[in-house]
């Protein structure tokens, strides 16, 4: 699991519980409060199992690093996009895809 998949299961799981908590304290259905901590539960569980260091694999603790705690290496959030195979642009993989060669001149 990605990284940044991880941080945002965790951030639902906490907003669902923050929901279900609501609607239980309005309702006084008990069994949603106990659904709510469970969905935190799980949260925490997937963060603990996939929330490690790309470049060390340890626990990164708080959710918000920007640097590893451990080895100092930078955390990427967002990842970054794969540029194109032949290293021109989109002129060369509409090329590709009709399969016509490009003549020089």
């Amino acid at each position: 699991m990605k990284l940044k998949t991880a941080k945002n299961l965790l951030l639902l799981s906490c907003l669902i519980m923050a929901i279900l908590m609501v609607i239980c304290s309005v309702t006084k259905v008990l069994w949603l409060g106990y659904l709510g901590i469970a969905f935190v539960f799980a949260g925490a569980f997937i963060w603990i199992l996939f929330g490690r260091c790309p470049s060390c694999g340890r626990f990164l603790g708080k959710v918000d690093n920007k640097y590893c705690p451990h080895c100092g290496e930078r955390i990427e959030w967002q990842q970054k996009k794969d540029p194109s195979p032949t290293g021109e642009g989109s002129f060369n993989i509409l090329v590709e895809t009709i399969g016509i060669e490009p003549t020089t001149f």
